[in-house]
């Protein structure tokens, strides 16, 4: 099966801290080659290179579970998403 049955919020949150650490743990080699994080108004951080973002929809995550974006910049300055959809959601690794 490719879903998560949650039985709280409190597992759920338990779970995307750990994706979220697991992403942070990439991010060295992020911002040694020319990219950078910031924490945006929401505390979640937002890794950039270039054009190009991960915004990490942790602790104000609009309602919604908690959840990520790849997104490009255009040409007339604004962020749109890079990928075929707008969310992605954090799955355990290895699980069902």
């Amino acid at each position: 099966m490719g879903g998560l049955v949650h039985n709280s919020y409190d597992e759920l949150a338990e779970e995307g801290a750990d994706a979220v650490k697991d992403i942070m743990k990439n991010v060295d080699d992020v911002v040694e080659s020319g990219g950078f994080v910031r924490i945006n108004k929401g505390g979640d951080p937002v890794i950039v290179k270039g054009k190009e973002k991960i915004r990490i929809d942790f602790n104000r995550s609009h309602g919604d579970k908690p959840h990520f974006h790849f997104e490009r910049k255009t040409s007339s300055g604004k962020w749109r998403d890079a990928k075929g959809q707008h969310r992605y959601y954090f799955k355990k690794q290895g699980g069902d």
